[in-house]
């Protein structure tokens, strides 16, 4: 057809013709050139109609870029401005690439500009997708109640959504109120299996039960295939092992289809969390000769054992597959062994089933695969071997968000937190976005770290790419401005929340900000605050223990205690006790701290006896610290054992008995127990330096010491007296030997050097790896006062602000 005929169609014609073509899958690119070059040759303009059919064709065939294209010409070029079904098609394209992100700001964008989604169909497919937040999926809801939208369909698909969530409430009130209370909605054979798998996940098995057994007489629905499914599931879960066995027979007897059979036992393998149970279903299985040759059968039962911790039986059955003809394994044989070997912490092990599976098979690895593998490597701290896999991966084109955000973890495991930085440039090159995980992970690598320049960097970087910052990557903010030393930012993100949109953790986060930075009213006034909101759990109520004992708030923390006591939603654990321990040892109430062990605590564990040792060295009491490391000593010598022989010499140490503490450190010698090196990092410039104590390797060591001895100077002169109590090396027989020692402490040392490479008036902010010292904390005081500087510092319990002379601590710490 010429140029000339072509434009004697009318645009009617033209928008009738392409609407059709769009419907047949055979000619996709010549629908798409015959749209782009009628618009070109016949100044053609395609109506909405068009458009949405196009945009829907771009979309069923992964066309993303096009769809965007198209849709992002609408109002300009086409005059068109766009609607649901445009919008729904967009959302499409999206979700089929992954990018659910996009979806969520598109979907804002939509209600900005007055759009409303009126069709059941487009909040099934907002809904009915892998990468759904709760959040968005609760304003969606509130959205079809607004509409009073009511179908089975949409019912269903918000079922499956609260369930994926474990929102029980929410999923059973949508079953019992929503569609059973409603004569005009009945719930079909899909209904019934979304609701069966949502008690059964949920471990809801007697509900599951109920409804499984009355479907026929309730709903006159015959139970099929997936409906047995999910039951089955429920009792295995449930351990009701002959319950499952009686409904598979029923179902066998029913169904003749091996190939459906199977399904049925990968259900019942992959849902078993109990070794006995497990070992039960193989048995079973090995007396089937069609499902003991089963490939996927096969993996399941390797998956299973690593799942239910027999992992020696997983590798067992992995060896017996790979040692058949090649068609008995499959990419995912090898990757699920991958997978258990690095969850049980066995990268190495793991890295030679991958390099095995390179030689000696023909299978190419999948993502999932190279996700495993990079995860292991994660877990072991192999990093080099990591990135060099990673970088392996750049070749295939096949890296995605998961790789990234394995290989970020693998360094912010080691603390390489600036190179796991630098990957968010390599993933913009690649266009690939960040997800909350990734954000998260930096995140913690910064407030573990106390890297405040890049916790600042981090977070510039989120409000730069994110329209909206998620309540999961506020709380993380919280948290990592708070262990960075910026309590006050923590505060003022705190306070941009309103108070009914926190969640358990954005309170638990502040309340440990507040504890951490030693103001323990303003945690408990915290704590007080969340419960007209929120329900408190587990981790909240030990923060909240922990900023009273840190703050000398006895008699509040008791009082918190007890109401713990009384709530059901949460359980007592050790924590919570070592908490109380830790209160009373703190507050020199030694008696009742250890009767509080003897008539709380049925078998205290040694972080508890260890709790109750550092209060004995805080309060001197040599004779209780010799009955407490008497207990400790009885296990073996590593671990928390090996850090109390450390506290006992030092008491000894302290207590003028040289002889009995060299027994000690003799014994860790004769056992290669190492003492953990005292370590103090500061952030200089984004750049951080770590400091050890009598430090010879930095490269300004010289200047520092020169500094130091003229900062000692001036101390003593305005009334410091070296503390060299606190000298615990028994090789050190003189009083100016021990006060050399003391001051080259690591902390004095990084100070200086904060000093020397800061403008006067900075607030310098320090962080120990291990308890900060009694004369390192009163030197840092007149330090504080001399020099005219805030200076926080960061040990392993708590921050200390020292300004002025004085510590935000009042020295209870």
């Amino acid at each position: 057809m010429t140029i000339h005929q072509k434009k004697k169609i009318t645009n009617i014609t033209w928008n009738r013709i392409i609407s059709g073509l769009s419907f047949q899958n055979e000619s996709i690119e010549d629908t798409l050139f015959l749209f782009e070059n009628l618009q070109k040759e016949c100044n053609f303009i395609p109506d909405e109609i068009t458009i949405k059919n196009i945009l829907n064709l771009c979309a069923e065939h992964n066309l993303l870029s096009k769809a965007i294209n198209i849709f992002t010409d609408m109002k300009n070029r086409y005059k068109t401005k766009p609607d649901e079904k445009h919008y729904s098609c967009i959302f499409k394209a999206y979700i089929k690439n992954n990018k659910f992100k996009e979806v969520k700001e598109l979907f804002f964008k939509m209600e900005k500009e007055g759009i409303t989604i009126k069709h059941e169909a487009t909040f099934v497919l907002l809904l009915n997708n892998d990468y759904i937040d709760l959040n968005f999926g609760k304003k969606l809801h509130s959205k079809i109640k607004e509409l009073n939208l009511k179908s089975i369909s949409l019912f269903t698909t918000l079922i499956n959504m609260y369930s994926k969530f474990r929102c029980k409430e929410e999923f059973c009130n949508i079953f019992e109120n929503e569609i059973l209370k409603d004569n005009s909605i009945k719930p079909n054979h899909i209904t019934l299996i979304s609701i069966l798998n949502a008690y059964a996940d949920n471990e809801m098995y007697n509900e599951c039960e109920e409804i499984f057994l009355s479907m026929q007489d309730r709903f006159g629905i015959e139970p099929d295939v997936s409906h047995y499914g999910c039951i089955i599931k429920a009792y295995i879960k449930s351990l009701q092992i002959e319950k499952a066995l009686y409904q598979l027979n029923k179902l066998e007897k029913t169904i003749h289809s091996t190939e459906r059979l199977d399904g049925i036992y990968s259900i019942m393998i992959n849902g078993c969390s109990n070794l006995a149970v497990g070992k039960q279903l193989h048995d079973i299985v090995k007396i089937k000769p069609l499902l003991l040759n089963n490939i996927e059968i096969n993996n399941n039962l390797i998956g299973m054992y690593a799942r239910c911790g027999d992992l020696n039986q997983a590798i067992e059955l992995f060896n017996n597959r790979i040692n058949k003809k090649k068609e008995s394994t499959n990419i995912y044989t090898w990757t699920i062994m991958i997978d258990a070997l690095g969850k049980h912490n066995k990268g190495e092990e793991a890295l030679d089933i991958y390099k095995r599976m390179l030689k000696e098979t023909n299978i190419v690895p999948n993502t999932f695969t190279l996700s495993s593998i990079l995860n292991a490597c994660a877990e072991s701290g192999l990093v080099q071997v990591a990135i060099h896999i990673f970088n392996s991966m750049k070749d295939f084109k096949i890296l995605n968000d998961v790789h990234y955000a394995c290989l970020i973890k693998a360094l912010v495991k080691v603390k390489r937190v600036n190179e796991a930085m630098n990957l968010l440039k390599d993933m913009d090159e690649r266009d690939i976005k960040p997800t909350e995980i990734i954000y998260s992970t930096l995140l913690l690598g910064c407030a573990e770290t106390a890297s405040l320049t890049l916790g600042k960097q981090l977070h510039f970087c989120i409000k730069e790419r994110e329209k909206t910052i998620s309540l999961p990557l506020i709380n993380g903010l919280i948290d990592m401005y708070a262990k960075c030393g910026d309590l006050e930012e923590s505060k003022l993100l705190f306070n941009q929340t309103k108070e009914d949109e926190r969640d358990v953790m954005t309170w638990t986060a502040m309340i440990n900000a507040f504890g951490q930075h030693g103001k323990g009213k303003e945690a408990i006034h915290t704590f007080y605050n969340m419960l007209r909101y929120t329900n408190p759990n587990e981790t909240t109520f030990v923060v909240v223990l922990n900023a009273c004992s840190h703050s000398g708030l006895v008699d509040d923390g008791l009082e918190i205690f007890e109401m713990m006591k009384k709530l059901e939603y949460v359980e007592l654990n050790e924590m919570h006790y070592n908490c109380i321990v830790d209160m009373l040892g703190r507050s020199r109430r030694l008696d009742e701290a250890e009767k509080f062990i003897k008539e709380n605590i049925k078998l205290p564990g040694i972080t508890t006896w260890m709790t109750l040792l550092a209060s004995c060295r805080t309060h001197n009491d040599l004779e209780r610290a010799e009955r407490v490391f008497s207990i400790i000593s009885k296990h073996p010598l590593e671990g928390d054992v090996a850090a109390a022989h450390v506290l006992m010499s030092n008491i000894y140490s302290f207590a003028g008995m040289p002889e009995k503490s060299k027994n000690i450190r003799k014994l860790m010698d004769d056992n290669n127990v190492k003492k953990i090196p005292g370590k103090t990092f500061i952030e200089i410039d984004g750049v951080t330096h770590s400091f050890i104590c009598e430090d010879k390797h930095h490269p300004q060591i010289e200047k520092i010491y020169n500094e130091l001895d003229k900062l000692n100077n001036e101390m003593i002169e305005a009334g410091y007296v070296p503390d060299t109590s606190w000298v615990t090396r028994n090789n050190l027989i003189t009083e100016e030997e021990k006060k050399r020692v003391l001051c080259l402490h690591s902390e004095k040392i990084a100070l200086v050097y904060g000093l020397m490479n800061t403008a006067p008036g900075t607030t310098l902010t320090i962080t120990k790896n291990l308890r900060v010292c009694g004369d390192c904390h009163n030197a840092t005081k007149f330090i504080s006062k001399l020099k005219g500087r805030e200076i926080i510092v960061r040990d392993a319990n708590r921050f200390h602000h020292f300004k002025d002379g004085k510590c935000s601590c009042n020295d209870y710490w």
